[in-house]
């Protein structure tokens, strides 16, 4: 059975600790762009979940490609 990495395996896997480095990105700046992520996902199943709307695409960061596809 396969499952998604946790943020500490993230971090201290040697492939994705060569790209922050050739990148020039701070491991601290990449946990919390992950930290982000995991809430906003969490945030969105808890709503589908619960069924409650997500309001528009704008407060969801989508607006400019909403609005170029109108």
């Amino acid at each position: 059975m396969s499952r998604d990495l946790t943020i500490g395996e993230v971090i201290s896997d040697p492939m994705i600790v060569q790209l922050l480095q050739a990148d020039n990105v701070p491991v601290a700046a990449f946990v919390q762009l992950l930290q982000s992520a995991a809430r906003i996902q969490r945030a969105q199943v808890e709503r589908a979940r619960l069924e409650i709307p997500t309001g528009d695409a704008a407060a969801l960061g989508h607006g400019a490609d909403t609005m170029s596809a109108a």
